[in-house]
């Protein structure tokens, strides 16, 4: 009987420190086949902005509302005087993240890989010191959008010459986008956007650029096409920070000035 009860005591006392050991950093998943659950890991996430207005002069960190979007409620974090966000106890997974202010151009990430665990997942920075750039919009208007005759070169190449006039705002040199379709109304929403023509610099406030055959053929406008053709202004500077959005697959330049320039019209050669 000694024997017996020995045994049935130490059978206890093991069971209770089973009962009492936990998983770390999370809660358990759903049930498996055979009774068992997975472990789904939480943890922090974090990372920095980097605001800037047109021009590149620093703008105030603080503020700027960062939301992973991909969640049912959305989760959101403002950010501090250095731009750091924090999310805390997040379960592992994939997310997209969005950047919003007011006064800025909003910024999207997306499928960013979320591990969980005692170390933050740190969100990768395309800017300085890890951040992500958030860009005033451009205050520079488009006064004139304006298309020339073909031009036929000796070479074979075919190409329209566009001109654009830009208002007084940036001191930067400026950009356009344009963005062309075959129907009336075209804007950047629904427009096919040209590259890498539609982008020129310079320092006066008139940029010229060429829409060769070519390029409008690869577009997808056959020849004898009549097209039109929008265009917005952004500085040149930040021309590159753009990001394609994964649920439209369209390019997307949160800088740019979103008033169009006026519509115009062209046959592709």
């Amino acid at each position: 009987m000694k024997i017996i009860a020995a045994f049935l005591s130490v059978t206890v006392l093991v069971t209770a420190l089973l009962s009492g050991c936990k998983g770390k950093d999370g809660n358990p998943g759903p049930a498996g086949a055979n009774g068992t659950s997975t472990p789904i890991l939480t943890g922090n996430i974090i990372g920095f902005v980097s605001p800037l207005d047109e021009n590149g002069q620093v703008l105030s960190k603080a503020g700027v509302l960062v939301t992973l979007a991909n969640v049912s409620p959305q989760l959101t974090q403002t950010t501090d005087a250095n731009g750091r966000y924090e999310f805390t106890n997040v379960r592992s997974g994939t997310y997209n993240l969005v950047f919003s202010r007011i006064d800025l151009g909003t910024y999207k990430v997306f499928g960013f890989s979320h591990t969980g665990g005692d170390q933050p997942s740190v969100v990768p920075g395309i800017y300085y010191g890890g951040s992500i750039p958030l860009i005033g919009f451009s205050s520079v208007n488009i006064l004139s959008l304006t298309a020339g005759l073909p031009v036929y070169n000796p070479n074979g190449a075919v190409y329209v010459p566009i001109q654009a006039a830009f208002g007084a705002g940036s001191n930067y040199a400026q950009a356009y986008v344009l963005y062309a379709g075959t129907g009336l109304g075209v804007n950047s929403s629904t427009g096919t956007l040209l590259q890498p023509s539609s982008f020129s610099g310079g320092s006066s406030y008139l940029v010229n650029v060429r829409l060769s055959k070519v390029q409008l053929n690869a577009a997808g406008f056959s020849t004898g096409t009549r097209i039109y053709l929008v265009a917005h202004a952004l500085s040149s500077y930040y021309f590159s920070y753009s990001y394609t959005d994964a649920a439209t697959g369209r390019t997307v330049f949160p800088a740019m000035n979103p008033n169009a320039s006026s519509e115009i019209s062209v046959v592709v050669p």
